[in-house]
């Protein structure tokens, strides 16, 4: 009896500790999801250009622009376009107007995906900057794409058989 009374103790235990644990996850649940449909509300509301369009704009060398690479220190280190700003998302709002001093230049932003970019674009954009585009797709697009980028081994390109070094 006692051993029955043990367990049937342990059971009701275990029930209250696993449905804490359930109600627990619905609550983080709806705030990953409400961060989800925030992030794709903005990347939605911010001006955005293709990678296939940034390269024709680059190609074209008609406009001067600023390029900046909202990504981590590792992640710009290990390839970035030519000539970016680093203002890492968590900083850019400090960094980006002690680099670009006009707030009506041209600015186009990418991270890997366009997640951070479009979010540094709205807080530009909201900030007073006037012309802010965020490139869709981010860095892993442009990569993707075969288009160049720069490390400290010099001019990169991605292929189908993984990076390699392009001669200049």
């Amino acid at each position: 009896m006692k051993k029955q009374l043990s367990i049937m103790s342990l059971l009701i235990v275990a029930l209250f500790a696993f449905s804490g644990v359930a109600a627990a996850a619905e609550p983080i649940d709806a705030v990953k999801a409400n961060i989800k449909l925030s992030t794709t509300a903005i990347k939605q509301s911010v001006p955005t250009i293709t990678v296939q369009e940034f390269m024709k704009k680059i190609e074209s060398d008609q406009e001067f622009f600023e390029v900046v690479d909202v990504r981590g220190k590792d992640e710009y280190d290990a390839g970035h376009l030519a000539n970016a700003v680093w203002a890492p998302r968590g900083k850019a709002e400090w960094v980006i107007p002690t680099k670009i001093t006009d707030p009506d230049v041209p600015i186009y932003i990418y991270c890997k995906s366009g997640t951070r970019g479009a979010l540094v674009t709205k807080m530009l954009l909201d900030a007073g900057y006037t012309n802010v585009t965020n490139v869709d797709g981010g860095f892993k697009a442009w990569a993707s794409a075969g288009y160049p980028f720069y490390n400290l081994h010099g001019r990169m390109v991605m292929s189908k058989d993984g990076f390699g070094k392009q001669p200049q």
